[in-house]
């Protein structure tokens, strides 16, 4: 009998009972070893999965890490990958300790929308620094508007691709607005659409065009290239007028 199948499932309540699989796969592999294993990002945030434009964030935090651990999990690893688009971020709990300087962003959005899968909760209780975050945003802001400049010069025509770049860099963008929320008001909004509410309202900022987008995601198709490069424009506009808010 087959214990895994080639069919990728399409709704989460699917994807959860595989990663109930996979853990338990994993304990059984590292035992005490394993410290914990957490779920982050849309499927967690959503309570939905877009498996065309997402992955599933799995966190694996080991008690240390070397090849030998690695070779331990990579065949489980690689079985899984074959049934949802996993996305894996293996770290010692030091790892994380020493990395919300580094990366507060990512480590911020981590630490509001995760869930605990086994072991310990090595997130709930970081500590990331205002000032860290603010950097970071400002330099995350730049980094999506330099980037989408240089997608368009590659990719403007391939409608799919200027799609996708969209729908990439909106998150991104979503991503770096909770942390700006965060940072001036001390509290962020459960839902995608007052999130962007509450920015737009804060900072003074029209975020009509992020949910434009966003939209695309239940559209059938990819829209027209007059279409896409309207929107593609606005949102440079929007990414440029944010980074000087934020700056």
């Amino acid at each position: 009998m087959k214990f895994f199948t080639r069919q990728r499932p399409h709704d989460s309540a699917q994807i959860v009972k595989i990663l109930h699989v996979m853990r338990d796969a994993l304990i059984a592999e590292l035992g005490h070893q394993l410290r914990s294993l957490i779920v982050f990002g849309d499927l967690v945030r959503e309570k939905q999965f877009d498996e065309t434009h997402g992955k599933v964030n799995l966190m694996i935090v080991l008690t240390q890490i070397d090849c030998d651990f690695l070779d331990r999990i990579a065949d489980s690893i690689s079985e899984f990958e074959k049934q949802i688009p996993l996305a894996t971020m293996i770290l010692t709990h030091e790892d994380i300790t020493s990395s919300c300087d580094v990366f507060p962003v990512k480590f911020h959005n981590i630490k509001e929308y995760h869930t605990l899968l086994h072991g310990e909760d090595v997130i709930s209780d970081l500590v990331i620094s205002d000032e860290h975050l603010r950097l970071r945003c400002e330099q995350e802001l730049k980094n999506i508007m330099i980037r989408l400049r240089t997608f368009y010069l590659h990719r403007r025509q391939h409608p799919e691709q200027l799609m996708q770049t969209l729908l990439e860099t909106a998150t991104a963008f979503l991503n770096n607005v909770n942390a700006c929320l965060l940072v001036k008001t001390g509290l962020i909004p459960e839902e995608d659409s007052d999130i962007l509410n509450e920015f737009g309202d804060e900072f003074h900022i029209d975020i009509t065009i992020v949910r434009k987008i966003l939209d695309f995601r239940s559209l059938p198709q990819t829209p027209a290239s007059a279409e896409l490069k309207q929107v593609y424009n606005e949102f440079m506009s929007l990414i440029h007028e944010t980074t000087q808010v934020v700056d």
